[in-house]
């Protein structure tokens, strides 16, 4: 048919045709084949993980006769434990991105919990949150600042502040526990220390999978849009059926404004498409007039936002902060990025990914715990993790690049 139509008429239509013909021929591949990235090990490896060690530790736990895996007590449980972790890493994956990493974030959150502890006598309970992050986002740009200008690379500058800023955290208070009076505490609670209104799970789930598909329909993201449609519709259905009620506690909430916040800024601004191009290649950015010092330091900020709030919400929900407060738990940050695929390298990451991986990380902990194992067999598995999560990245980057797709 394609010779038959060629051969007819001048030679400005047949190449025309055969121009057509060609994209008709590209369209009709095969579903799979068109669509084969999002389905691969590098884009959904960590939702597979996931789903099978729910899956695992909820079948064990039938088997050993426990509480339901994921009844709604366990699944606020795995929310609230992972929210913490959560909102440092969904900054820190926007710092990946930019080519960058922060190595301090975790002190810095301590340093913002330990600054509003004692400056709620002084300034009351709200100006002491505030203070508090605005510690945190001056710790970052703090980091940010000296990288870009002194011309330091990230891992050094945030190797000093990590101890540096832990070090503030011991002098403020020298050294000993900080515990606010109960009135503070109790002001502090109903702001992010207690739960939001029991809401309907399947229905929320149904709702914000059916706006999530259309952000993706905007976007020409078809095949997702499509899958997130037919999970909103299965859950509104399923809501129908079941009755599975959650009480999330503020920073699990807190933890999805943001994450939703910073997935669309990312995935469908002008800023995002900058972030992600200073990333990949900032001279190529610079030559193509991103204004790369921007892109490169407002990051840093983020990540010492999200730093300070983690600290001051952590704060309202204990109403003390301990010496070793968040001690070592930028190694979470940092895994549950790269467990969601982050690469080090810049210019490549999703926020959603990076909080699965903060799942990840609290699900495996949780799970080993209910079903009776050695928590020491819980740091092998998700060193193990971390390890094969970054290999699965990288060889699945080389085989693109081989293949001519990167």
């Amino acid at each position: 048919m394609k010779a038959a139509i060629t051969a007819v008429g001048d030679g400005g239509v047949a190449e025309q045709t055969d121009a057509m013909l060609g994209q008709i021929d590209s369209d009709q591949r095969s579903w799979w084949d068109r669509n084969r990235e999002v389905f691969s090990l590098r884009s959904a490896g960590a939702i597979y993980a996931l789903v099978l060690l729910v899956t695992f530790f909820t079948i064990r736990t039938d088997q050993l006769g426990r509480n339901f895996y994921l009844g709604s007590n366990n699944v606020e449980n795995l929310l609230e434990q992972s929210s913490i972790i959560g909102m440092m890493a969904i900054g820190m994956t926007v710092l990946l991105i930019s080519g960058n990493f922060d190595l301090s974030v975790a002190s810095n959150a301590a340093m913002s919990s330990m600054s509003a502890a004692m400056l709620v006598d002084s300034v009351g309970p709200f100006w002491a949150v505030v203070l508090g992050i605005a510690v945190g986002t001056v710790g970052g740009l703090i980091n940010g600042l000296i990288h870009w200008y002194v011309g330091l690379n990230s891992f050094i500058v945030t190797l000093g502040t990590l101890t540096a800023y832990r070090g503030i955290v011991l002098y403020m208070n020298d050294g000993a526990e900080r515990v606010l009076s109960s009135e503070d505490r109790h002001t502090l609670e109903r702001w992010a220390g207690g739960t939001i209104p029991p809401f309907q799970l399947f229905v929320l789930a149904g709702v914000a999978a059916l706006v999530g598909g259309a952000f993706l329909v905007y976007g020409r993201k078809l095949v997702p849009a499509a899958a997130l449609t037919v999970i909103g519709v299965a859950s509104l259905v399923v809501s129908l059926l079941v009755e599975y009620q959650l009480e999330l506690d503020h920073v699990a909430f807190y933890t999805m404004i943001l994450l939703a916040v910073v997935w669309f800024v990312l995935r469908f601004t002008v800023t995002g498409r900058r972030l992600y191009a200073t990333g990949g290649n900032i001279e190529a950015a610079r030559a193509a007039g991103i204004a790369v010092a921007r892109y490169s330091i407002v990051p840093f900020m983020l990540v010492g936002f999200c730093a300070g709030l983690a600290g001051v919400i952590n704060l309202s929900r204990v109403g003390s902060v301990p010496p070793t407060i968040f001690n070592a738990r930028e190694l979470d940050v940092i895994a549950a990025a790269i467990i969601g695929g982050v690469a080090l390298t810049g210019g490549s990451g999703n926020v959603l990914k990076t909080m699965v991986g903060a799942m990840l990380l609290f699900v495996m902990t949780n799970g080993f715990t209910i079903i009776g194992l050695s928590p020491f067999l819980t740091e092998i598995a998700i060193g193990t993790l971390v390890i094969l999560s970054a290999a699965a990245y990288v060889v699945a980057s080389r085989r693109a690049a081989a293949a001519g797709k990167v």
